[in-house]
């Protein structure tokens, strides 16, 4: 290995895996060598889509950049619309119910339930008796 390892650069993050799928045929079609971050990762954790947590960006070799960019501009992939908008008021209402709720619902510490009401060692599962 004489050379140094290539450089990515950050291309664009894609929300959908049918999106994801179209860029990727596209940089293998041209030979653009290319690297998907937090390909796999993100569909451990669905939900919200955090940006550096579990969104997936697409990543090109430096040198190959303006190349992947103008190849997607051609088939109107670049740049991604990005939607961005301002909740109102009942819905920011409602989204810090919800997380004070779910604080609430999610339960904490319940190590007196392995314990049994008494604390006498007896909680779930010493009714079983499985292998005495």
């Amino acid at each position: 290995m004489s050379g140094s390892p290539p450089i990515f650069s950050f291309l664009v993050v894609v929300d959908s895996d049918v999106l994801l799928g179209i860029i990727r045929s596209f940089l293998e079609a041209y030979g653009i060598r290319y690297y998907i971050h937090n390909e796999h990762f993100s569909y451990l954790w669905p939900g919200a889509r955090i940006c550096l947590y579990n969104q997936r960006w697409i990543c090109v070799e430096t040198a190959q950049r303006e190349e992947a960019q103008e190849i997607l501009s051609a088939h109107g992939l670049f740049p991604l619309p990005q939607v961005f908008y301002k909740p109102s008021l009942i819905t920011a209402i409602r989204n810090i119910l919800e997380i004070l709720l779910i604080g609430w619902i999610v339960p904490g510490n319940r190590s007196k339930a392995y314990q049994g009401d008494e604390g006498d060692g007896e909680g779930w599962g010493s009714s079983l008796d499985i292998g005495h």
